[in-house]
């Protein structure tokens, strides 16, 4: 049996491993455009100076040697033929497959701000996207020489490059549309530490505004950020952190099936076609490191004889910890609609706040003391019914679910 997958972050490697988990014996070609391995979730501490490029990477000592792998470093997959089952490659050679993992990732979105990019549609000088290993070692050596840096949205990948680049010194600005920091994953009250934080180490915050231009120097680099309150800001280096796109260009033609986000695949990794699998990033949907890890543990295992599927994994959470400040995100943290009702704690130094709706929790942020996540996490995630608990939701433990029958055995 010969595997062929495409993509080396955690989708593709996990991906990997399950398959030689099921599969001691079969031949297994990765294809991946970077030439390292490395997470995509701690770049800023290489730009932080934390961690060098060993230190990236999340496989174990000789992963690629170990498993077998035949490694197609620094090549990208062009095509996608299901019927010949062949992935064609950059530079002209191919790849045949008896099954196909497509975990080809996402890449950085950057938006059709007015000067973001020159007339051949390239990015114009000084803009940056922090997304590969590529970006972070440019990001972090123009960063030694800027005078001033703006991030475009302060979502968690903006929040990573700032925490990455406070140490350097020099002027840091956010830029975001919505009204607060992490807008994906907190509210007003949970950000607020956030922001003061951020604004004690010196980082200017806008919240609320949107970049309408990107204005440039005479040698058609960046030299300002003009904002829809026509407030200009200053920096000769710009990080888009918009959000990404799947890498889907390559599978056009190919006959798989795909939605305005990404390829569609079932909850088993399987795809529109037969042996062909897809796991993380490029389904567009729900980018976040766990779910890539788990979807591409499923596809890898089914891929080689498993039985896996992803019913079980509750993908709406993060887990966010910066400048000290540990907070947990799950599920939805603003009412969706009429009904739903709406419960805050607060307490020095933590916020507690849960969002439910006849009788079913569907959201929470707890700020600060984190050991109520446990039991929040699976009231969410198995939408167990919290009405009959005659209780406050906040005191709501494993116990309030069980009791004792005639045997004297706990029952759910």
């Amino acid at each position: 049996m010969k595997y062929v997958v495409i993509g080396a972050s955690a989708a593709g490697i996990n991906g990997i491993t399950a398959i030689r988990g099921h599969d001691k014996d079969g031949e297994i070609v990765l294809i991946s455009e970077d030439d390292a391995i490395y997470s995509r979730c701690i770049l800023h501490h290489y730009l932080s100076g934390e961690r060098d490029e060993k230190a990236l990477d999340f496989t174990t000592e000789n992963f690629i040697s170990e498993n077998r792998v035949n490694w197609k470093r620094g090549v990208r997959a062009v095509q996608v033929d299901c019927g010949a089952k062949k992935v064609f490659l950059s530079g002209g050679s191919s790849e045949s497959y008896d099954k196909l993992l497509i975990a080809s990732g996402a890449s950085t979105f950057f938006p059709p701000v007015k000067g973001m990019f020159n007339e051949d549609k390239t990015l114009a000088g000084g803009i940056y996207g922090l997304r590969t290993f590529a970006d972070a070692k440019a990001i972090k050596a123009a960063a030694k020489k800027a005078s001033g840096i703006a991030i475009l949205g302060a979502g968690l990948i903006g929040i990573d490059a700032a925490s990455g680049l406070l140490q350097y010194g020099k002027p840091i600005t956010i830029i975001e549309s919505c009204p607060n920091m992490l807008p994906s994953q907190l509210d007003g009250e949970a950000a607020a530490p956030y922001q003061k934080k951020f604004a004690e180490m010196g980082g200017r915050q806008y919240y609320g505004v949107k970049a309408e231009e990107i204005t440039r120097g005479g040698d058609g680099t960046v030299n300002g950020v003009r904002l829809s309150s026509g407030e200009q800001i200053a920096c000769d280096m710009l990080i888009c952190c918009t959000g990404v796109r799947a890498n889907t260009g390559f599978l056009e033609g190919s006959g798989l099936k795909m939605d305005a986000k990404g390829l569609v695949y079932n909850d088993r990794g399987e795809t529109s076609e037969s042996d062909v699998y897809g796991a993380g990033d490029v389904s567009g949907k729900n980018p976040i490191w766990p779910l890539a890890v788990k979807e591409g543990i499923v596809a890898g295992g089914n891929m080689a004889g498993g039985e896996e599927t992803l019913d079980s994994f509750f993908a709406s959470k993060s887990a966010i910890v910066f400048w000290g400040i540990k907070t947990l995100s799950l599920g939805t943290h603003t009412p969706a609609g009429p009904g739903y009702s709406t419960e805050t704690e607060k307490d020095t130094g933590s916020y507690k706040k849960i969002i439910h709706k006849d009788g079913k929790i569907y959201g929470a942020i707890i700020q600060g003391d984190v050991s109520y996540a446990g039991v929040l996490t699976r009231l969410i995630a198995e939408k167990i019914d919290v009405s009959r608990v005659k209780k406050p939701l906040f005191k709501i433990d494993y116990s309030d679910f069980f009791a004792l029958n005639e045997n004297f055995e706990f029952t759910y």
